[in-house]
């Protein structure tokens, strides 16, 4: 019986196993510079060592340890639930539109215009010009004074 580390004297040469290609060497610089690219890419993966490592163990089992591009965003699709994310940024606070200015609604004349909130008792003082201009306004966005509904048009 032989033994499986000695070569068999009748084995051919051309039988033998033929040893890979060399891998190709990745400079440090080029390696970083293509995870910062995927970085910059994938803003919700976290920069951390862990993740490093996770993406290096696939890549040396995958591509023989050779970084690029397509490599990472394949490890990321694949590892995607081993790897570390950032976390989501915080909601914007809401936009709150400014108060509208109070109205002095007994400083107003006979020649403003009254707004659509006015009250019954500016109205009861309103002028002929000033109730038409404000029963127009008020028919054209589709509500009457105090929510009345007018003739012909739908309520909401």
């Amino acid at each position: 019986m032989f033994r499986p580390h000695f070569r068999n004297r009748e084995e051919k040469e051309s039988e033998l196993p033929k040893p890979s290609p060399p891998r190709p060497v990745q400079s440090t610089s080029v390696v970083k510079a293509i995870i910062a690219q995927f970085l910059a890419e994938n803003p919700a993966i976290a920069d951390i060592p862990e993740n490093g490592e996770v993406f290096d163990k696939f890549l040396k089992a995958e591509a023989q340890g050779f970084y690029s591009l397509e490599g990472l965003r394949v490890a990321a699709a694949v590892l995607k639930d081993k790897i570390i994310w950032n976390p989501p940024p915080a909601p914007s606070a809401p936009v709150i539109p400014p108060e509208p200015p109070t109205i002095d609604y007994a400083a107003l004349t006979d020649a403003d215009e009254l707004p659509p909130e006015t009250p019954s008792w500016r109205l009861e003082k309103a002028t002929k010009k000033q109730l038409a201009n404000f029963l127009r306004r008020a028919q054209e966005e589709g509500r009457g004074p105090r929510g009345i509904t007018f003739l012909g048009q739908k309520s909401h």
